[in-house]
C-alpha cells in the first residue's frame, strides 16, 4: 500500500485536536454503566469530608465537644474553626482578586452560626472522589497535539499526583490544569524526540512527529512508531546514552496570570400566561467568549448545563425556611429543579479573544450561569410591564406571579 506522505518524504501531519469537537472519551463508559462516582471511589491515603452544620438560623457557639466523633471508627481527625480557619484563611478572598483580600469567608463558623447549615466542624473519612467537566476528552487534545498521537491513545487520570491542588472550582482548568498538561507534554515530547534520535541516528532537528509515528524528515524509510521510541525508552533503558534516563515522564506545575476575563452575552424570550403565572422560554441565545476552544461541543454543553441551572434559579428552585429557621425544601419533591420540559433549545455564538496563557484559553465554568438568572428575570418583567407589575423576589415561580399580577391590578 502506498502511503501518500512517505512518497512525499514528509512525516504525516500532526493532527490537530485542540479547537474541534471530538467525541467525549468518557461517553462509552457512562452510557454503558461503568462510570465510576463518589460512593465508588475509595484512593487509599485520601479521606472524605463530612460537615457538621449548624441547626440554628442565628445563634453563639460556647462550647463544641469533639471527642466522641474523633473516637468513631474510621475517623481520622476531627477539626473545629480553632484548629483549621487560621491555616485556610479566607476563601473567598484567596479565590476572587489577586493578592487575595477581600471579606472573610472562613471555612468553619467561628464565634457565631450565621444561618442553618453553617457548617461547624470537618470529620474526615476515608475514600473520595472528582467529578467532571470532560477533562478526560479535553486534557487529552492538548496532549495529543503535543505528542502527535490520538486523543484516544491518552489515559487521563483524576485524582492522582500533588497533594497541593483542591480539585476543580473557579473556572481553571482550562488554563491551569491544561497549562500544566502543555507544559508536561512539551517535556515528554523533548525527550521522546531525543531517544528517537538515537535509535534512529539521527538529528532531533531533522525528525517529524505525527500520527503516532516518528520520522526523519526527507528519508521516508527511516520511521518508528512512538510506541516503538516508549518501549525502547522503559524497556532498553541501558541503551542509551548517560544522559538520557530510562522512561518517557515529565511533571511540570503552571502558574496562572491572576485573572482570565472570560465573559458571556444571554438573550431570551418569554410567553406569560397571566391567568396561571406560568412562564414558557421561547427562545434563548447566549453567546460567550471563553478563549481559544479547546472542545467546541463541551464549550456548548457547559454552557447549556449552566444556562439551565440559571433557567431553574430563576423559575423554580427555592431554599425556603419557616419563622424558625427550619429549611423547609429538603427533598426533591418541595425543591424544584428544571427538567427538559422546562429547558429550550439554546442557540450559540462564540466569540474567541485569548487570553495571555498557554493557548489562550479561559475558563468557562460560569458563562452559562450567572448570565441566566437575570437574563430570565428581566425576560419576565418586560413580559409583564404593560400591567404594571413589578417584580422584586425570586425565584418567579406561577404563585409568586400571580400574586404580583393581583396587586397590580387591584
Amino acid at each position: 500500500m502506498n502511503d501518500p506522505a512517505a512518497a512525499a518524504g514528509t512525516a504525516p501531519p500532526a493532527a490537530r485536536y485542540v479547537g474541534q469537537s471530538v467525541a467525549r472519551l468518557e461517553d462509552p463508559r457512562l452510557l454503558t454503566g461503568r462510570g465510576r462516582y463518589v460512593a465508588n471511589l475509595a484512593p487509599v491515603g485520601t479521606g472524605h469530608v463530612a460537615f457538621a452544620r449548624s441547626t440554628r438560623a442565628r445563634a453563639r457557639i460556647t462550647r463544641l465537644d469533639v471527642k466522641a466523633a474523633a473516637a468513631l471508627d474510621g475517623v481520622w481527625a476531627v477539626w473545629t474553626a480553632d484548629g483549621l480557619n487560621g491555616d485556610v484563611g479566607s476563601m473567598r478572598g484567596s479565590l476572587v482578586l489577586p493578592g487575595g483580600g477581600g471579606p472573610p469567608d472562613h471555612l468553619l463558623a467561628d464565634g457565631d452560626v450565621r444561618f442553618v447549615g453553617d457548617p461547624v466542624a470537618v470529620n474526615v473519612y476515608a475514600g473520595t472522589g472528582s467529578h467532571g467537566q470532560s477533562l478526560e476528552t479535553t486534557m487529552a487534545q492538548i496532549v495529543a497535539d503535543a505528542l502527535g498521537v490520538h486523543p484516544g491513545d491518552v489515559r487521563f487520570h483524576q485524582g492522582h499526583g500533588t497533594p497541593y491542588g483542591f480539585g476543580t472550582g473557579g473556572s481553571r482548568s482550562a488554563v491551569i490544569a491544561g497549562g500544566a498538561a502543555r507544559a508536561a507534554s512539551a517535556g515528554v515530547r523533548a525527550k521522546l524526540l531525543r531517544v528517537a534520535s538515537e535509535l534512529m541516528e539521527a538529528s532531533v532537528d531533522d525528525l517529524d512527529l505525527g500520527g503516532g509515528a516518528v520520522v526523519v524528515r526527507g528519508t521516508p524509510a527511516r520511521r518508528t512508531t512512538v510506541a516503538e521510541v516508549a518501549r525502547a525508552a522503559y524497556m532498553r533503558p541501558d541503551t542509551l546514552p548517560a544522559d538520557i534516563s530510562g522512561g518517557l515522564e515529565h511533571t511540570a506545575r503552571f502558574k496562572a496570570p491572576p485573572v482570565t476575563y472570560s465573559n458571556a452575552a444571554h438573550a431570551c424570550t418569554c410567553e406569560v400566561d397571566v391567568a396561571t403565572g406560568a412562564v414558557r422560554l421561547l427562545r434563548y441565545a447566549v453567546s460567550e467568549d471563553c478563549g481559544v476552544m479547546i472542545n467546541p461541543m463541551v464549550v456548548k454543553g457547559q454552557i447549556a448545563g449552566g444556562a439551565a441551572q440559571g433557567i431553574g434559579g430563576a423559575l423554580l428552585e427555592e431554599v425556603a425556611y419557616d419563622a424558625d429557621g427550619n429549611p423547609l425544601a429538603t427533598t426533591f419533591a418541595d425543591y424544584l429543579v428544571p427538567s427538559a420540559a422546562e429547558i429550550p433549545s439554546f442557540e450559540f455564538g462564540h466569540i474567541v479573544t485569548p487570553s495571555d496563557s498557554p493557548g489562550g484559553h479561559k475558563g468557562t465554568g460560569e458563562g452559562g450561569a450567572i448570565g441566566s438568572v437575570p437574563c430570565v428575570f428581566n425576560a419576565v418583567a418586560d413580559a409583564l410591564a404593560p400591567l404594571g407589575v413589578r417584580l422584586t423576589d425570586g425565584p418567579l415561580s406561577p404563585q409568586r406571579i400571580r400574586a404580583a399580577i393581583v396587586e397590580a391590578c387591584a
